[in-house]
């Protein structure tokens, strides 16, 4: 895999001894939380592989890295501080998984375990019990099953797609950026149906499903682990396009949900996508109306002690393939800057 320029600049600073300099200086108290995803190699799968975030050897040697510079509580800690002005005594850490894919359990969850690391899982009921697939592993599916070398799609825009100018792997990557940035809410049923038809594949949702997602026993395993659980909605759908009485449907339900099948109380919650257009104002005072007591969004930052806004708790996305060094830097200049050029 070729090496990053992001990559290359972190590895320098650290032969230099520009990180061990800046680690030492900026101990700033704050909350760093860590995003994750899948756990495991995308190299064969089937699906979307921009979803792994990191292998099990990788995710051992960041959560080493985390135990030893930052305090790492728990969810119910870190709920408590921020109740009381997230004020931090030191740099303190989280360590969250969005989704709910099965990698979680058989390749994090023993890591975390061995090294002492508590985790939070945010949980999609939709993904566990039934025969959704996720719209991204479902279109990278297609585009990576199909023999044809080329076809259009012209729902919900135009759009073609020839694979015989690009790897099947960039045109997943470059569609799915795409899809993500259409501004309005898409029929998933007429839109998987026109898809599929254009490319002459047909998609077992159900079986694919149950191989990729955790069961409520699995979950029930994480928590009586030690890891905390929280609500990612109920159909991983982008809450800022839905009307308030919707978004308050998937805000309680998934709340219900998971709290009845786990019996504990449900009090976090992730925003799917997280991106600052994901959710709004709005959104944020249905999750509080809803009885959540905090909620986590997903574009960067850090969370220094005296933030005041328990309903937009910044995250930190961990990518797969970053080295150690990057991720090492932008840890450490998230630290320094408030925010990583990395």
């Amino acid at each position: 895999m070729p090496i990053s320029k992001r990559a290359l600049l972190a590895r320098g600073l650290s032969a230099l001894g520009v990180m061990r300099v800046l680690e030492a200086s900026s101990r700033r108290p704050g909350l760093f939380v860590l995003n994750y995803h899948r756990v495991g190699s995308p190299d064969t799968s089937p699906l979307d592989d921009g979803v792994f975030s990191a292998s099990p050897e990788a995710l051992r040697a960041q959560v080493r890295y985390l135990r030893r510079r930052f305090d790492l509580p728990t969810l119910d800690d870190v709920i408590a501080a921020g109740e009381s002005g997230f004020q931090f005594a030191r740099p303190t850490a989280l360590v969250t998984f969005d989704d709910g894919y099965r990698d979680n359990l058989e390749n994090a969850f023993p890591i975390l375990r061995e090294e002492g690391v508590p985790a939070v899982f945010f949980i999609c009921p939709t993904f566990v019990a039934g025969d959704h697939l996720p719209w991204w592993d479902r279109i990278a599916y297609v585009f990576k099953q199909t023999r044809k070398q080329s076809f259009t799609l012209e729902y919900p825009v135009s759009y073609q797609v020839d694979l015989q100018q690009v790897p099947r792997k960039v045109a997943v990557f470059h569609y799915l950026r795409a899809f993500r940035q259409y501004p309005q809410a898409v029929d998933e049923t007429a839109y998987f149906r026109h898809l599929e038809e254009r490319a002459d594949v047909a998609v077992s949702c159900e079986e694919l499903q149950r191989q990729l997602f955790l069961t409520w026993d699995e979950i029930r395993r994480l928590k009586s682990g030690g890891m905390g659980i929280g609500s990612h909605t109920v159909t991983h759908s982008i809450l800022s396009r839905l009307s308030e009485a919707d978004q308050l449907e998937e805000l309680r339900t998934s709340k219900a949900i998971v709290g009845a099948e786990l019996g504990c109380a449900v009090d976090a919650l992730a925003y799917p996508v997280g991106t600052e257009s994901a959710f709004s104002n709005t959104t944020k005072s249905l999750a509080r109306q809803a009885g959540y007591r905090m909620a986590f969004s997903y574009y960067g930052g850090v969370n220094w002690s005296g933030h005041s806004d328990l309903f937009d708790v910044r995250r930190i996305s961990i990518e797969y393939g970053d080295s150690f060094a990057l991720f090492r830097a932008r840890l450490v200049c998230s630290s320094s800057f408030g925010r990583s050029p990395f």
